[in-house]
């Protein structure tokens, strides 16, 4: 009997907005307000987000955490995450203390500012825009809620050299998005609102350098970061699920699992022979393996909620 997917497409706007100022119903739910400084707001909607938000305020700021962050090199904490950066926001804290996938979001009740922090690898993407005049700060994970929100408040102006450049390479390159005005995040950086204007800092950079080390050498050493990011990521949880497609990238994750293994889920249209492969790498490994047969005509049958997931900026075909 074909796996049938039960798809929840999540929703994630916040919103920083003068007092005073009437905002539109989110795409689920209205704007909750959160915290407020003299002259600003913070408000919030959201659904159907795995893992939920993480909120944590204090008299004078309020956080919220998307993602799974590590702290300080132990396990997934976001309460943690959340008391370093309401206690010193700053790259200093992110370097030294914060790993993994996370955006950490912390709004001044004292002056009303806004800062974002977004990990390395932009593992959790952030899309924002500013409208100057009215002075309306928006952000969210799922560009599909901003393009909504903009509709709603009479601001949507699509930006044609990007629908231009996606029809072009099937993608978009840097920072743009299909509306004017809504940017993406780059990795490891730091955004800061006033209430007037926007400045991004970045406090990390990838070095490509090549070194000088063994094939093999190189080979153990990444081998070890893949064990060691494993522990981390799987510390809070005995029980963990991996998708396990047969290729290079999947069975080497599977490699790095020293103890509770996780149970293997591979889906696939037909037992072909990608789905043989996984089931074969998971039995050598000692996991347990579980095939989940997909309809015929799955890709097609999802494809009206699978689209906004990513802002239809990526091809699906």
């Amino acid at each position: 009997m074909p796996f049938d997917p039960q798809i929840e497409t999540p929703d994630f706007l916040l919103v920083v907005s003068e007092k005073g100022t009437k905002l539109p119903s989110g795409n689920t739910t209205s704007q909750k307000k959160l915290a407020e400084s003299d002259s600003r707001i913070l408000s919030l909607s959201y659904s159907h987000m795995h893992p939920e938000p993480f909120f944590y305020e204090t008299e004078k700021d309020f956080t919220i955490v998307l993602g799974s962050p590590i702290f300080n090199d132990e396990q997934v904490n976001r309460q943690k995450t959340a008391e370093a950066f309401s206690n010193d926001f700053s790259s200093r804290t992110a370097l030294e203390l914060i790993d993994g996938e996370f955006v950490v979001i912390n709004f001044n009740k004292i002056n009303g500012t806004l800062k974002i922090i977004n990990d390395r690898f932009t593992a959790v993407p952030l899309y924002y825009y500013h409208h100057p005049e009215t002075k309306i700060f928006c952000a969210t994970p799922y560009f599909s809620n901003i393009w909504s929100f903009l509709s709603k408040i009479g601001q949507l102006k699509i930006k044609n050299e990007a629908f231009f450049e996606f029809l072009w390479f099937q993608r978009l390159f840097g920072i743009k998005t299909l509306a004017r005005n809504a940017l993406f995040m780059p990795d490891a950086h730091i955004l800061e609102y006033d209430g007037r204007r926007i400045s991004l800092s970045r406090y990390w950079q990838r070095n490509y350098g090549k070194n000088k080390n063994s094939l093999s050498f190189n080979a153990r050493y990444l081998a070890d970061c893949v064990r060691y990011s494993i522990s981390m990521k799987t510390a809070d949880n005995p029980k963990t699920g991996h998708f396990l497609s047969g290729g290079m990238d999947s069975r080497s994750v599977l490699a790095g699992f020293t103890d509770n293994l996780p149970t293997c889920f591979t889906v696939g249209i037909s037992e072909n022979r990608e789905v043989r492969t996984a089931r074969q790498i998971a039995e050598t490994k000692g996991a347990k393996h579980v095939y989940l047969p997909l309809h015929n005509e799955h890709y097609g049958m999802i494809r009206e909620k699978a689209v906004p997931l990513c802002g239809g900026m990526y091809n699906y075909d």
